[in-house]
């Protein structure tokens, strides 16, 4: 893969985990045989009990460990990292979660695309670790609507090759945030949105003008049969549906969508939370 070599950057990685070991013992490595050089892989670890801990002090001389409790939860645990990296003087910050890796050269890529583009935000291709040929986001950038994403294929250019989609969503699996977006924008929403805050936060920044795109060359694997996608594929039991619905976690947490909506469309919020609920009966 090609990508323009850039001047000296620093790259902070930020990576909230739990109870995932394995999974972010590959993150990791995959971190530091990037292409291009990570100056800090900060890992935010919510108190695991799987010897997480002891596997860190493998990393000492990469990876800066804070050590937090299980109450968190995926924003608090971004937060301290993204404002431990912003005082240790990064220029970029690369959001990763524990169950993806990236490819060897995704950090270049994102690094040329977002100088590309006046620093926008830029993630990667997401695809299946087991199989490669499955792309979680299709290669399609997402496209807003009042109450969920659809996939958008718009070419916005190419760089060295790489086709260069627009979107208006992005996740924690290999997203690059220059540290001028939390300028504008701030950090996320823990008290609304204290887990899978990420589209809350991809809407303010839609909301503020700052530009969001995809890399085909910066390809993300994903443990996919452990994420909230791949156990939503299966098929439900009740107990299931419950935790889908009203987990804290849940892949449609009605909490989590009833706040976005009530935040974002004020007076037209009972509108779309009726065809939410109403698509989500649907699809559980």
């Amino acid at each position: 893969m090609n990508y323009q070599k850039i001047p000296d950057p620093i790259v902070y990685a930020v990576v909230p985990t739990f109870n995932r070991k394995d999974m972010l013992k590959e993150c990791i490595d995959s971190l530091i045989s990037q292409s291009f050089p990570i100056d800090c892989i900060v890992v935010i670890n919510s108190d695991s009990t799987d010897g997480t801990r002891e596997m860190l002090n493998e990393y000492k001389e990469s990876v800066h460990v804070i050590n937090g409790d299980q109450n968190w939860w995926w924003a608090t645990s971004m937060n301290v990292g993204i404002e431990y990296a912003i005082s240790s003087k990064t220029d970029y910050i690369l959001a990763m979660n524990d169950d993806t890796h990236l490819e060897k050269d995704a950090l270049g890529c994102l690094l040329e695309t977002s100088r590309n583009y006046n620093d926008a935000i830029v993630g990667g291709i997401v695809k299946n670790i087991k199989n490669s040929e499955q792309m979680i986001n299709k290669g399609y950038g997402a496209k807003y609507t009042k109450y969920r994403w659809h996939p958008y294929k718009k070419v916005v250019g190419t760089i060295n090759g790489r086709d260069i989609y627009y979107t208006e969503g992005q996740s924690g699996r290999g997203v690059l945030f220059s540290t001028s977006v939390y300028e504008k924008v701030g950090i996320y929403d823990i008290i609304n949105f204290p887990h899978r805050g990420d589209r809350d936060f991809s809407f303010r920044c839609l909301q503020t003008g700052i530009g969001q795109y995809l890399d085909s060359g910066a390809t993300v694997f994903l443990n996919f049969d452990t994420s909230y996608q791949g156990i939503a594929n299966k098929r439900f039991t009740l107990t299931d549906a419950k935790n889908a619905i009203f987990h804290i976690n849940g892949l449609y947490n009605i909490d989590h969508q009833y706040k976005f909506l009530r935040k974002h469309y004020k007076y037209l919020w009972p509108w779309w939370f009726t065809i939410w609920i109403v698509s989500v009966i649907g699809i559980l």
